[in-house]
């Protein structure tokens, strides 16, 4: 097996907004009743693992452009459903959500959509939100910083074999080591 190295931003909320006024979005839970909203740009086995996400009674939200669904993300309250990275999971703290499984529809990309939804959620929110973004993923890590958002950590992660090595820093305070043999990063 090759070694493999990658690098993983952890960032967090850290300022609220005034609840949105003006838009031509709308923004809704998503619930039993709308979750077929998103088979307008997401597969029905998509749609299934949403059905599977209400059960755990974590929650999610579709934005709508005149009546169209157009974006969707989840918002999990559970360690096992905020991925750091294939393999490695973000424990969460009791005052903390994670924000995952985000996607605007092709055709209304580059246009506010999420920042407008961002701003919604972290309006409403009580928990400080935390979210993984891959380095190179410039237009996300942009669209956060945007809303408020800081890099609070950085991860490298290295696998040599069944061996992973994490190192993990805070932006603010010293690097710390961990050899981590299984799957739960903290």
């Amino acid at each position: 097996m090759q070694p493999f190295y990658q690098k993983s931003y952890i960032l967090k909320s850290h300022q609220r907004y005034p609840k949105n006024t003006e838009s031509v979005y709308t923004c809704d839970r998503i619930s039993k009743l709308n979750v077929n909203d998103g088979l307008s740009f997401n597969s029905p086995q998509i749609i299934d693992r949403f059905s599977d996400f209400l059960h755990m009674n974590q929650y999610g939200y579709y934005v709508y452009y005149k009546g169209e669904c157009i974006f969707r993300a989840w918002i999990f309250n559970l360690p096992e459903r905020s991925l750091l990275k294939e393999g490695y999971f973000y424990n969460l703290t009791k005052n903390e959500s994670f924000i995952a499984w985000c996607e605007t529809s092709e055709n209304h990309r580059r246009k506010g959509v999420f920042e407008f939804w961002l701003k919604h959620v972290v309006s409403q929110s009580e928990n400080i939100l935390k979210t993984f973004v891959a380095p190179e993923n410039k237009a996300s890590i942009k669209a956060f910083k945007k809303c408020g958002f800081k890099i609070d950590e950085v991860f490298h992660h290295f696998t040599f074999s069944k061996i992973k090595f994490t190192v993990k820093s805070k932006t603010e305070g010293r690097p710390t080591f961990k050899v981590i043999i299984g799957s739960k990063i903290r």
